[in-house]
């Protein structure tokens, strides 16, 4: 049982908190009131979700001041101990992931799992590969293998959790079943992960931020189960996830007008000679934004129920539009300081830039469409992964199987390409998934110079 600073009431352990609690959670209190709601909860999910904004805040030694009258400091890494070992003791998975995570725990069988998809002359890539990510083909240690998810997973300690128990699971997987593994030569635990919970996300009608977290309160058996499904149709299901992608809308007067940017749209010089990684880089950086970039957000929200910014798995990306028409007016400080906190969450400078990127290609397309509104949050991720996989395969039309299973050279790519060219593969992603909720639609193009960066 936790120790005597935590009370646990078990009535209370079956529900997390909902997404309206968790975002009063937000750190911008004292931590004295975390603390004292830390102590008044008895709820773990509450209690779990508390710590890690203490965690992130002051580090895990940070002394809570809770053992003042006994003259005993007690800092928040204990505290997540007791948590941990309450959850393990209950099978309370998702609280057990997350408290293992900031614990920097990690399965010390990893090595094994690793030397038995080398032994069998595959490889497997850990991470994600917007961020960059890293193949591994050579017997590691299993601290070497953690400390490479940890460094291409984000700043999500859940889905650093979550990557090292699919590693692990492949590693059983590839031993017993290894006909799983046919004709696949790199074996990427983030897609994998990425399709099991999107199926997920489907069968519950959610959000993949919300799914991500009952996705990962399953217990390892249940995760290995849906693992083993993936693989076994995984070519079926990489195509039935791009259907799952769709993005529904309504247009009642026209059809779809789309936005053709050219070079004229790139900043500098012309013929002037840019490595626009670097420059993704420093814009992402200093977060250099364009002209009106907020007033376009805004305007943006106003056509869909949300926006997600960053990491789709995490509720805290997602921008709902009531919320914020709500809480807030357009040019609002506030607003912006929201926006800039979401995107410097992104881990990638170069990603983050290329969210902007996306931002404005999509306010563009919506600016020469003025009576479009779309049905679904604009999952800004998803919407670049498709963006990527068109501008890809329109290069490279014979190697479809290459960037389903090494995207590497294809995310190099679309780093050097010019804001325009970027600007316009997001308007073809768009043209890919859009889906009429009324009728099917034609198709227009629009040369026009719309502000590529």
């Amino acid at each position: 049982s936790p120790g005597k600073y935590l009370t646990i009431s078990r009535d209370a352990l079956q529900q997390p908190i909902d997404h309206g609690r968790e975002v009063l959670l937000q750190p911008a209190e004292d931590s004295g009131v975390f603390i004292r709601r830390l102590v008044e909860s008895g709820n773990l999910y509450e209690q779990i979700d508390i710590l890690k904004l203490l965690v992130d805040r002051h580090g895990l030694e940070f002394d809570t001041g809770l053992g003042r009258n006994s003259g005993q400091p007690v800092i928040i890494k204990r505290l997540l101990e007791d948590v941990y070992a309450t959850a393990c003791e209950l099978r309370l998975w998702a609280v057990i992931r997350l408290a293992a995570g900031l614990l920097d725990k990690y399965y010390d069988r990893l090595d094994v799992a690793v030397q038995e998809i080398v032994i069998r002359q595959k490889q497997v890539t850990v991470g994600r590969n917007h961020n960059s990510s890293i193949t591994i083909s050579e017997i590691l240690t299993s601290k070497e293998i953690y400390n490479n998810i940890k460094q291409f997973c984000e700043n999500d300690v859940r889905e650093v959790q979550m990557n090292q128990e699919v590693l692990y699971l492949i590693g059983l997987l590839i031993k017993s079943k290894p006909q799983l593994f046919d004709g696949i030569i790199t074996i990427r635990t983030g897609h994998l992960l990425l399709l099991c919970i999107s199926e997920y996300a489907a069968e519950l009608n959610l959000g993949e931020d919300k799914a991500f977290g009952m996705f990962s309160a399953l217990s390892p058996f249940e995760i290995q189960e849906r693992l083993e499904k993936i693989l076994s149709e995984y070519q079926s299901t990489v195509k039935e996830l791009n259907k799952l992608e769709a993005l529904h809308y309504v247009k009642p007067n026209s059809s779809l007008t789309f936005v053709n940017f050219s070079e004229s749209d790139n900043p500098g010089e012309p013929g002037e000679v840019i490595d626009w990684w670097e420059w993704r880089k420093q814009c992402g950086v200093i977060l250099s934004l364009p002209k009106q970039f907020y007033q376009r957000l805004w305007d943006l929200l106003e056509r869909c129920p949300g926006v997600v910014i960053g990491d789709r798995y995490n509720t805290r990306s997602r921008l709902d539009s009531h919320y914020v028409q709500g809480a807030m007016t357009r040019g609002e400080r506030s607003f912006a300081l929201m926006i800039d906190g979401m995107l410097n969450e992104i881990y990638a400078p170069e990603y983050r830039y290329l969210t902007v990127e996306a931002i404005m290609s999509i306010s563009a397309f919506v600016e020469v469409n003025p009576d479009l509104r779309f049905n679904d949050h604009l999952v800004l991720d998803m919407i670049v992964d498709h963006a990527l996989r068109l501008e890809w395969l329109k290069r490279h039309p014979d190697d479809e199987k290459v960037f389903n299973e090494d995207s590497v050279l294809a995310w190099e790519a679309f780093y050097r390409s010019p804001p325009h060219a970027v600007a316009s593969a997001i308007n073809q992603a768009l043209e890919h998934i859009l889906i009429d909720s009324g009728q099917s639609h034609l198709h227009q193009p629009l040369q026009q110079s719309a502000g590529a960066a």
